[in-house]
Formats: structure tokens, C-alpha cells, sequence
């Protein structure tokens, strides 16, 4: 890992033999209603969606200053819960539409950034 600025690099090998479950691209489609879909806290699997979030802030522990890495941040929704304690965000999505969107409510968040090389390794 590197740091660069306000954003942090990371790199990592991504073995492409294995077909991946959830594309992003899936993500990037379902951006632009996630929230909606997670307010419908009567259906599963959203049921008690706040109370989760609210849950984690609470174990963590937070505090003003206190770092926190969001490596799914999707819309922000649990972000901004930390961020409204005084805590430093770090972001990253692998849905670009999703980051997009929590950039929007949290610009000061940094950013952290995955960088996949490709392999197609055997195990």
C-alpha cells in the first residue's frame, strides 16, 4: 500500500478462473435505487437494515478522529453515521456508480483505491 495525497493504494492479484458472483456491474445498475430498496425494512433482506448500521457504530466504538475504511461504502449509509460522530472516512466501492453517489454526501471522505491485476492461475 501507498499513499498518495488523500488517497490511499492498494494492490492486489485477482484469480480469473473463478467466475464472479457479484459484478459490479450489478451494483452500478442498482445504484440509483439502493436507498430506496433498503428503506423497505419489512422485507427480507433489509429487515432491521438501520438497526444494523446503528449496531456497528456502536461496537466500533466511535470517536472523533477515529479512522474508519468503508471497503463497500455503496451509497454511504453507514459512513455517514460515523461521519456525523467526527470520524476520518476512507471510501472504496468496486461499483464506480455507488462511490459516485457517496462521494456526493461525503466529499471530505478519502478516497482508497483497489487495483486488481488479473491471473489466470490454476489452484
Amino acid at each position: 500500500m501507498n499513499s498518495m495525497g488523500d488517497q490511499l493504494v492498494a494492490h492486489f492479484f485477482l484469480d480469473t478462473t473463478m467466475a464472479d458472483p457479484f459484478p459490479a456491474e450489478d451494483f452500478d445498475e442498482w445504484a440509483e435505487h439502493y436507498d430506496q430498496s433498503v428503506s423497505n425494512t419489512q422485507s427480507f433482506p433489509f429487515t432491521g437494515y438501520e438497526d444494523v448500521l446503528d449496531k456497528v457504530v456502536e461496537i466500533a466504538a466511535s470517536h472523533p478522529g477515529m479512522k474508519i475504511l468503508d471497503l463497500g461504502i455503496g451509497t454511504g449509509n453507514l459512513a455517514l453515521r460515523f461521519d456525523a460522530l467526527g470520524c476520518e472516512i476512507w471510501r472504496t466501492n468496486f461499483s464506480p456508480v455507488m462511490l459516485e453517489k457517496a462521494r456526493h454526501i461525503l466529499p471530505t471522505a478519502h478516497l482508497f483505491t483497489l487495483i486488481c491485476a488479473m491471473t489466470g492461475r490454476q489452484s
